[in-house]
C-alpha cells in the first residue's frame, strides 16, 4: 500500500498529516515520531539505566589448561575487593579466596568441576557492592591426550637434537 503525504493545517495549529490512500483516517507524523523515540528508548535503556556495580569476566568458561583467570572492574572507587568461590551457585558452602586491593586473580590446581564465582567491592565511603555470578568449568586434558602430546614433544625435540648433532659434524670435516 503506497502512501500519499499531503500537508493540511488542523483544527489545532499547524500539525502534519499523512494520508493512506483509501483510507479516511490520517496517520499524525507526531505518532511517528513518539513511535521512533520510544523504539530507540527500549533500544537503549539498558546503557541509560544500567546500575553501577562490578563486572566479573573469566578468560575461559571451560578451564582445561590448568588454570585460568578472574578478572572485575568497577567504575565506583573501593577500598578493597573480596573473591568468593562455590560449588553452587546459591554460594551456600563458600569460600574467600582473596581480600585485597587487586583486580584479578589466577587461579590454579582446581580439580574437575564446576565453581562459581563473585566479587563484593568492600568500601568505607559507599554501599558495599557485589558482582554478577560468574561459572568456570574445569575439565583436564585426559591422561591419554597429555602423553600423546608428551610424546609428540620428546620426538621433535629428539628429531631437533639429531639435526643439529649431524649439522655440526657435517661442518667439522673439510
Amino acid at each position: 500500500m503506497s502512501f500519499k503525504a499531503n500537508r493540511l493545517q488542523a483544527s489545532t495549529g499547524d500539525m502534519p498529516f499523512i494520508y493512506r490512500k483509501n483510507s479516511r483516517s490520517p496517520l499524525c507524523l507526531n505518532n511517528l515520531f513518539f513511535h521512533i523515540s520510544l523504539f530507540l528508548l527500549l533500544a537503549f535503556s539498558p546503557m541509560l539505566f544500567a546500575t553501577e556495580g562490578i563486572k566479573l569476566s573469566s578468560d575461559s568458561d571451560v578451564a582445561t589448561a590448568g588454570y585460568y583467570q578472574l578478572s572485575w572492574e568497577t567504575e565506583q572507587s573501593a577500598d578493597r575487593f573480596r573473591l568468593i568461590e562455590a560449588d553452587n551457585p546459591r554460594f551456600s558452602q563458600s569460600k574467600i579466596l582473596y581480600e585485597g586491593p587487586d583486580l584479578a586473580m589466577i587461579l590454579s590446581g582446581k580439580s574437575n568441576g564446576t565453581y562459581y564465582y563473585r566479587v563484593a567491592a568492600l568500601s568505607q565511603q559507599s554501599q558495599d557492592l557485589v558482582s554478577n555470578t560468574l561459572k568456570v568449568e574445569v575439565d583436564h586434558h585426559s591422561m591419554t591426550k597429555a602423553m600423546l602430546f608428551f610424546s609428540i614433544g620428546a620426538i621433535v625435540f629428539l628429531a631437533t637434537l639429531i639435526l643439529i648433532l649431524r649439522g655440526s659434524r657435517l661442518t667439522k670435516e673439510p
